[in-house]
């Protein structure tokens, strides 16, 4: 691999989550210091007009190719009175949509943050996937040894479990191995048992197989460990369902990473979304009662943008 290596990102999401993704590629073209390209593997054909001006423009943006997700009749399962879309599943398609001539592929969830140049970090870890012919890099979220949960006798796994929001993919083994093929066959035999989407899927197939990333390129935005100090942190991932759009993940204390991002490309100062509206005016009384709506950099700004969110 050579260093005038090219980048290649992906993005699955639909307009659910057009706003998250916008915020995450801006951070990341924000952040490299090198020419990337960026696909898009969407459900809406009219995605490219809806992409902001300054992403389509960005200085660091050397290609963007979209693509238009064409399988609408398959049935996914766990997706019904669920915060994920069909959306999730989308990158079990990539050698349907990405060019035949990129080798390798670095996927990001639209939940993630970019927090600093990744590239230099990204180019050795793609090169040890390679050495180490394995299909894809991710990083453990839980071992058998040491995992409480039903989740490795659910799906019959025999050691780990991975998180799949950042993923580094040999296309070369992705192609030869024909894995959408038997993701699909493996999405199908275990429809009932899959309970984490398309991430259940993946981990059934590779079974603890993978090249083990550093934390750094997928660290839980809930994760305390590091408490305050993301110096070393390349990708900040907001897991689960407290999403910094949300007022449940509003207080987290990484979630302006994520709102300092979408300030970019909107004149709003917060992106605020609701479940359930109730349950967002209860947890808003709450955060203003026990004063943690003036550990938000914009204070008054949230409270009146939140009153607004909910005409």
């Amino acid at each position: 691999m050579n260093a005038n290596l090219t980048f290649e990102f992906l993005y699955c999401f639909d307009n659910k989550f057009n706003t998250q993704a916008f915020s995450s590629i801006i951070s990341l073209l924000d952040k490299v210091d090198n020419l990337i390209s960026i696909n898009i593997i969407h459900n809406d054909e009219k995605i490219s007009t809806l992409l902001p001006s300054k992403i389509i423009n960005h200085p660091n943006l050397e290609k963007l190719n979209i693509s238009n997700f064409e399988y609408s009749n398959i049935n996914f399962p766990n997706l019904e009175d669920n915060h994920v879309s069909e959306a999730t599943y989308f990158r079990m398609f990539i050698d349907k949509y990405v060019d035949k001539k990129v080798k390798n592929i670095v996927y990001i969830d639209s939940d993630i943050i970019c927090l600093k140049d990744p590239t230099l970090e990204l180019k050795k870890n793609i090169e040890n996937l390679r050495k180490n012919n394995k299909g894809i890099g991710v990083i453990t979220e839980k071992e058998i040894s040491t995992s409480n949960d039903d989740t490795f006798n659910r799906l019959d796994l025999k050691k780990s479990y991975f998180n799949a929001g950042v993923m580094l993919v040999d296309m070369d083994l992705w192609r030869e191995k024909n894995i959408e093929n038997e993701l699909m066959k493996i999405m199908k035999n275990n429809f009932e048992k899959i309970k984490f989407w398309d991430q259940d899927v993946l981990n059934i197939y590779f079974d603890g197989d993978f090249y083990e990333l550093p934390k750094s390129l997928n660290f839980n935005a809930f994760d305390d460990s590091l408490k305050n100090d993301l110096e070393d942190i390349f990708f900040l991932h907001f897991v689960g369902s407290k999403k910094p759009w949300l007022t449940s993940g509003m207080f987290n204390q990484h979630s302006e990473y994520y709102h300092t991002n979408f300030r970019k490309l909107t004149d709003k100062n917060y992106h605020i979304e609701h479940k359930w509206k109730k349950a967002s005016i209860k947890e808003f009384i709450k955060n203003i009662i026990n004063l943690n709506i003036f550990q938000v950099s914009k204070p008054v700004s949230y409270f009146k943008e939140f009153i607004s969110s909910l005409r």
